[in-house]
């Protein structure tokens, strides 16, 4: 049997219903209180926090559901390896601290502006190589990161991009990327040797408009899936849309087996070279596509500066 499950944040159906903390809730952490404020954004069990005056989010698992215990074990090992290599990459958004209380556990970061998702979004329009070049370099050497650690991501897609203005939360998600700092998070299926007992035979997981065609296949997939996930990303960025679109079914049937659709039908600005970019990056075969997420940021640099 296989099993699905769509990575949409806590209290999608992966995990059961969700149990709603009031405006006040104080979470206890280690040497810190934060009082949840008020739900943030339009992900189901994210509230913003105060600590001290700081402002963080708080992303709630009920742990009483086995896929939000596993997601919070994930999250909390990954930090756990980071921290203790020496974890300093200025485009990793890692959890500043876990907290488990009462069946609940909180993850818990700093507030940054918001996600490439959102940008896409309020900005409601697509974007030119050029105007997110410094974004595309910063996700590529932050993947690179995780994999010179044996770790990968397996969700990459614009939420889980989060965007810092200048080192703060100050601000809103507005139409120039310029003034944003990409920053990779949300590790809740990430992958690490450290991991293996959890994976589990037959169980697609990820984001369905994301996923490469050998995660449809259960086949084994390395980082290169991260890199054709990034390519979807692109495509999304530059055309305003996923390549593909429809019920689970049609979408796995269009990545295991359609072309992908020509970006210029819905962005003639976009440069040959950067089309070819997207088609290498989401190559159905893992070999035909970049083999490292530097090679893939050395090529799109390439690209931009050659249109």
């Amino acid at each position: 049997m296989m099993h699905v499950w769509v990575s949409e944040g806590p209290g999608s159906e992966r995990g059961g219903p969700r149990r709603r903390p009031r405006r006040g809730k104080i979470v206890s952490g280690a040497s810190d209180k934060y009082i949840l404020t008020k739900p943030l954004g339009r992900r189901p069990g994210v509230y913003h926090a105060d600590c001290g005056g700081l402002d963080f989010a708080v992303k709630i698992h009920d742990l009483r559901y086995h896929f939000h215990r596993e997601s919070f074990l994930r999250e909390r090992t990954i930090r756990d390896i980071l921290v203790r290599e020496g974890h300093t990459h200025k485009n990793i958004l890692i959890p500043h601290e876990l907290v488990e209380q009462n069946s609940e556990g909180y993850i818990i970061t700093p507030l940054v502006a918001g996600t490439l998702e959102s940008l896409v979004v309020r900005g409601k329009k697509f974007f030119l190589p050029e105007d997110i070049a410094h974004l595309v370099t910063g996700i590529c050497d932050a993947l690179q990161y995780l994999y010179d650690k044996n770790i990968l991501h397996r969700d990459v897609k614009p939420a889980n991009v989060f965007l810092e203005i200048n080192g703060t939360c100050s601000g809103h998600i507005g139409v120039a990327p310029s003034n944003y700092m990409a920053k990779i998070s949300d590790f809740g299926i990430a992958f690490h040797w450290s991991l293996s007992h959890l994976e589990v035979p037959d169980t697609l997981l990820g984001t369905e408009y994301y996923l490469a065609p050998e995660q449809w296949q259960f086949s084994h997939s390395d980082h290169r899936a991260d890199l054709y996930s990034l390519g979807v990303t692109l495509f999304r960025l530059f055309t305003g849309r996923v390549p593909f679109t429809g019920d689970v079914a049609a979408v796995a049937e269009a990545h295991l087996r359609r072309d992908i659709p020509d970006l210029a039908r819905y962005n003639k600005k976009i440069p040959p070279l950067v089309s070819a970019l997207v088609f290498k990056a989401m190559a159905k075969e893992p070999e035909e596509r970049y083999q490292s997420a530097t090679e893939l940021k050395e090529a799109f640099l390439y690209a931009v500066q050659k249109s």
